[in-house]
């Protein structure tokens, strides 16, 4: 080592570059950056000031989450066109984690509503002491969904979990990023499902979410705009069978006619509470004429 060159001690070099001595061993141990000098007649080890800036580009690398192994060869190359590629990469990776944080912000904001909304629905029933339905007309927009739709139990005194599951497996095999709560529609006449028939306790039953993108699914659509009279309900669900009364009986006298189908947006089910009397469902019975 030149003599007029600075040397500098592991204590040293760790106080300049705001590292551990632990860290400048682990170097030291991988070849990355080793001390540069040797006192003979000591037995110290001494680093350079050229060192320092090695060490400082390694905690420069290091904020890019860069691999250890990538920035000693790059430390090892100096080939600027070599850093190029190494970003490139990591800009990648940042751009997939940073899509990643922003789909678990969403579901944390759809979950947080969810929750919101039922507080809201429980805090209204308990100060009114009633289940107060008020029915509006409101349009659906149109929505892509992941669904399943096919002829399965629907009876209301039993949850359809395997459904449920079914859909939440396809949407974990796609990867799909869900912008709703889970939803039924009760196809071809949805007071059925509180029948206790034996030909009703079937039915044409579609479940779906609604999501951000297809990514190639075979099982997404897009539902169309359309109109539709709703409410939201609280309770178990078999009691939705007097919301549905309800409905129709203020449809017929505001002039409104109903197809039979209708979809049930479960804001508030077993997933969040094993209260029955705490659930909270918002119910759309589309008007007469609605494709959906």
């Amino acid at each position: 080592m030149d003599r007029d060159e600075s040397k500098y001690s592991i204590g040293e070099i760790a106080k300049i570059c705001n590292v551990t001595k632990k860290q400048l061993r682990y170097y030291d141990e991988k070849d990355i950056v080793s001390p540069f000098y040797k006192d003979e007649q000591t037995g110290y080890r001494y680093y350079s000031e050229t060192q320092i800036e090695e060490i400082l580009l390694i905690k420069e690398l290091k904020k890019t989450d860069l691999p250890l192994v990538d920035i000693a060869e790059i430390l090892k190359e100096r080939n600027i066109p070599l850093l190029r590629k190494k970003m490139e990469r990591q800009m990648e990776l940042a751009k997939l984690d940073l899509l990643e944080a922003m789909n678990r912000y969403d579901q944390t904001v759809q979950t947080f509503m969810r929750a919101s909304e039922t507080v809201e629905a429980l805090d209204r029933m308990n100060y009114t002491k009633q289940n107060l339905h008020k029915f509006e007309v409101v349009t659906f927009p149109k929505t892509k969904v992941a669904y399943t739709r096919y002829v399965s139990y629907w009876n209301a005194n039993s949850l359809f979990i395997g459904r449920r599951a079914e859909l939440y497996r396809m949407i974990d095999e796609y990867r799909l990023t869900t912008t709703g709560n889970l939803t039924a529609i009760f196809h071809g006449g949805y007071m059925k499902q509180f029948s206790e028939k034996e030909e009703d306790m079937n039915g044409d039953l579609e479940v779906f979410f609604g999501i951000a993108d297809s990514k190639d699914c075979v099982s997404c659509r897009y539902i169309p705009e359309f109109q539709a009279i709703t409410t939201l309900h609280v309770g178990c669900y078999p009691s939705l069978k007097e919301c549905y009364e309800e409905l129709e009986i203020w449809a017929k006298d505001n002039g409104y006619e109903v197809e039979k189908c209708s979809f049930e947006d479960y804001i508030c089910g077993v997933t969040m509470t094993n209260d029955q009397r705490k659930y909270v469902t918002r119910v759309y019975v589309p008007l007469k004429g609605s494709i959906i």
